[in-house]
């Protein structure tokens, strides 16, 4: 899959290209006066993983496959150690409670859930393309790990080490905000867990790292909201591409084709979409008429739109699709909610492989696992250490009720699934044990 390197189908190549040659978060346009080029300010994508690719750019602003390929390939093996890192930190919580032997070694179990992470065919396929999901599942990774720290800090640290800590989980939280707006909603249920911990404990102690990370985030959000403010001239706080997400996943074409297709095992074909959307200056795209074919009444004289507004438009085309037909909003919902846990990938007329039925057994496998590692865990799973990735797995899978949703949103989420799959290893082990123990102490005893 070297070839998906060369693509940059979200324009992240495009914009690093424009932070090394005119030191502006912008898409290149041509003067058409002088016929030189200069950086468009935008807030199209999030900035962190482009202003990343920035240092890998020469002097005339291009990347090569290869320097891709090797910060890909870095940033994933870091995520494979540091994913058996957090499943060492969790797993003791799990081992005191459930029983683990010392023969069920929790570094056996650590090594399955980096395996797991190293071999899972999103997160390959990703790595593959100039494409956010390798950086932000390694961020998911150190956040994990710094929540896991925080917790354990506050019963037996000091202030100042706990405050320490949570300005580290507070900024790795706002990078995963710049890498994903959609993980913003993540330290919001932090910070609520955090809350609660502090009402039924009847303590303040947790509210310190609340404070902390919610100053961390305001600044985050708060800065990124700023510089767009200056730059495009609106306080957008995502990006200008929200609302075109938010329309790919609530249009009459998908709609009808939730409705009328086979959207279990076929991909919707989005050239409908894409046709009527690449005319939405000729018409209303608010109004049902202009997604009938052919139907370009009611045109805008005002020709094309600023990227704010044509941001607005397209939320507001989705708001008024979603009104319209309410109950294929909800049919679209848990379509997406089911589509985001799937293990088997949608075939297209292209797309038709023997390595699609592997896949989806594969996956098949690992959720089943991950099943069984939430059984074990039972009631454990509200232990603060444990529900900071419960909140992750929710919060990811709240954002993308809404806005379009396939397998690969789930990348984030591997690790965890790892870490859960671990819990199951280690208590099979400790099972396989005493089963162990009970034959050895038999045949002593005949």
């Amino acid at each position: 899959m070297q070839s998906s390197l060369t693509a940059d189908p979200d324009a992240y190549r495009e914009l690093a290209r424009g932070i090394r040659l005119h030191g502006t978060f912008g898409l290149q346009r041509v003067d058409s006066v002088n016929g030189e080029t200069f950086g468009s300010h935008t807030a199209f994508r999030p900035p962190l993983y482009p202003w990343l690719l920035s240092f890998l750019t020469d002097d005339f602003g291009d990347i090569a496959n290869g320097r891709v390929a090797a910060f890909h390939f870095l940033v994933g093996i870091a995520t494979v150690m540091l994913t058996y890192v957090v499943t060492m930190v969790m797993l003791p919580i799990a081992r005191d409670k459930i029983g683990f032997t010392q023969a069920s070694d929790p570094r056996i179990a650590s090594c399955a859930a980096a395996l797991l992470v190293a071999i899972d065919p999103l997160l390959l396929q990703s790595a593959s393309m100039v494409m956010t999901e390798t950086v932000a599942t390694f961020l998911v990774v150190v956040t994990l790990i710094g929540w896991a720290a925080v917790v354990d800090a506050m019963d037996r640290s000091s202030t100042r080490r706990i405050i320490w800590l949570s300005i580290a989980l507070g900024v790795t939280c706002g990078l995963n905000y710049l890498c994903r707006p959609t993980f913003v909603l993540w330290p919001v249920m932090l910070v609520a867990i955090l809350g609660g911990m502090s009402w039924r404990g009847k303590t303040s102690r947790p509210l310190i790292p609340a404070a902390v990370v919610i100053c961390v985030m305001v600044v985050f959000v708060g800065g990124w909201t700023a510089r767009n403010m200056r730059a495009v001239g609106a306080p957008i706080w995502a990006t200008t591409h929200g609302g075109y997400t938010l329309l790919l996943g609530n249009n009459p074409s998908f709609y009808n084709y939730l409705r009328d297709g086979d959207r279990f095992t076929t991909a919707w074909d989005a050239t409908s979409f894409i046709d009527r959307w690449n005319h939405r200056w000729e018409g209303d795209p608010r109004t049902a008429a202009f997604w009938e074919s052919g139907e370009r009444a009611n045109a805008n004289p005002s020709g094309p739109l600023s990227e704010v507004d044509e941001d607005r438009m397209a939320g507001q085309a989705a708001t008024a699709a979603i009104l319209r037909e309410p109950g294929t909003f909800t049919l679209a919902c848990a379509w997406r909610l089911l589509r985001l846990h799937s293990p088997h990938p949608l075939q297209t007329t292209i797309q038709r492989s023997p390595v699609i039925h592997l896949v989806t057994a594969y996956y098949v496998g690992v959720g089943m696992a991950v099943v069984l590692g939430i059984m074990s865990l039972g009631r454990r799973c509200f232990w603060p250490r444990w529900r900071g990735g419960f909140s992750l797995w929710a919060s990811i899978a709240a954002v993308h009720l809404f806005y379009w949703t396939d397998m690969r949103m789930r990348t984030p989420l591997v690790p965890f699934f790892a870490v859960l799959v671990a819990v199951w290893v280690a208590e099979a082990g400790r099972r396989w044990q005493i089963r162990r123990v009970r034959s050895t102490t038999e045949r002593v005893n005949r």
